[in-house]
């Protein structure tokens, strides 16, 4: 995924951050890429 929190408010952002963790849980291997250090 390239900037996948691009143009999301932090309300947005934390609920796609969640929403990707449970799909790394399920056994997915993830690659984003994104430049906000503090997003990484």
């Amino acid at each position: 995924m390239d900037e996948p929190f691009d143009g999301l408010d932090l309300r947005q952002t934390r609920e796609v951050m969640a929403l990707l963790r449970q799909v790394a849980e399920g056994g997915r291997a993830l690659l984003l890429s994104i430049h906000q250090l503090t997003d990484a």
